[in-house]
């Protein structure tokens, strides 16, 4: 499979967009920077065709996940499968998980499917919470927690331990169980931040 973050640094990032104050950073679209690619792009006419292609299709299972997990009467154990199924994405595809901790361009045309999988997240979060199972101060920006944590790790130990990752992810499942919560030194990070700390992602290009 084509690496579809394989990015030009020749040419000038478009304007970056601001996030709402209602969508979670791991699965916002703003503009970014991927370009029109004279190489390594197949049959596809830009690396922005090359990138709806390849990440519709992982988003429609994740979006498959995420309702199956909305389903479970127990909302903790739809939380565990909700997140566990985002990182097996992640692990299974390098091109996802690398697409997956940065941005996506807004012309990409796959909002609709990123909203739905918002919304229905949102909701398992807070049912979790509501009953009682899930940490209270858990917030959606601390998703994107698992998602910087999980690429890297993925990176790492893909051909040495590949399966390495779900240790690291039920170590921090643990962590998210109200039960084990203490009070924390920091307050989540906000919409904004962790929005430009994603885009912060993309600096190879832009830091030359």
């Amino acid at each position: 499979m084509h690496r579809a973050t394989a990015m030009s640094c020749s040419r000038p990032p478009t304007t970056i967009s601001p996030p709402t104050a209602s969508t979670p950073p791991w699965t916002r679209s703003p503009r970014t920077q991927v370009w029109p690619s004279e190489r390594s792009t197949g049959h596809f006419p830009t690396r922005l065709d090359l990138v709806q292609a390849l990440f519709a299709e992982k988003l429609q299972s994740w979006l498959v996940a995420v309702e199956r997990a909305a389903a479970l009467d127990d909302a903790w154990e739809g939380f565990v499968l909700f997140v566990e199924e985002m990182c097996q994405l992640q692990a299974d595809d390098q091109g996802f998980n690398d697409l997956v901790s940065r941005r996506l361009p807004a012309a990409a045309g796959l909002a609709a499917t990123q909203d739905r999988i918002v919304d229905i997240a949102a909701g398992i979060i807070r049912r979790a919470q509501e009953q009682g199972s899930l940490r209270p101060d858990l917030t959606t920006e601390d998703l994107a927690f698992v998602v910087w944590s999980q690429s890297r790790i993925n990176q790492a130990t893909r051909d040495v331990a590949p399966r390495a990752w779900r240790r690291h992810l039920y170590l921090l499942l643990d962590g998210f169980r109200a039960e084990r919560a203490h009070p924390l030194p920091e307050p989540p990070l906000t919409g904004e931040q962790a929005y430009r700390a994603m885009v912060g992602l993309n600096g190879t290009c832009t830091s030359r």
